[in-house]
C-alpha cells in the first residue's frame, strides 16, 4: 500500500466485486426457475424460464430458458429486445462482430 495507494483500493474492490457477483447469482437463479416465460420448449426435466426482472438486475443473466435449452450458444437472450450485455462483450472481443 505504501508503494501505490491504488493497490489498497484493488485489494478491497476485487473481493467486494466477487461477493456482489455471487450474491446476484444466488438471487437470480431461484427467481429464474419460477417467475417468467418460455421462448423455447425446454429440455426434459428443465424448469428454467426467462425472467425480465432477474435479467434487469443481473445484466442479462436471467434469460435462463434459452440458456439452458441451447447450451452451446454463448447468448442468453433470444428475442431482439432481451438485453444481453455479456453476449455483446463476447461478440466485440472474441468474434469480431459489431
Amino acid at each position: 500500500y505504501l508503494i501505490n495507494p491504488l493497490i489498497g483500493i484493488f485489494v478491497f474492490s476485487f473481493p467486494a466485486a466477487c461477493c456482489y457477483q455471487a450474491a446476484g447469482a444466488f438471487g437470480v437463479i431461484p427467481h429464474s426457475k419460477k417467475f417468467g416465460y418460455l421462448v423455447i420448449e425446454p429440455n426434459k426435466g428443465d424448469t428454467s424460464v426467462n425472467s425480465p426482472l432477474a435479467s434487469l438486475l443481473s445484466w442479462g443473466e436471467g434469460w435462463h430458458n434459452y440458456h439452458h435449452t441451447i447450451v452451446k450458444d454463448y447468448r442468453h437472450g433470444y428475442k431482439w429486445w432481451e438485453i444481453d450485455p455479456p453476449a455483446w462483450f463476447i461478440e466485440k472481443l472474441f468474434l469480431g462482430k459489431g
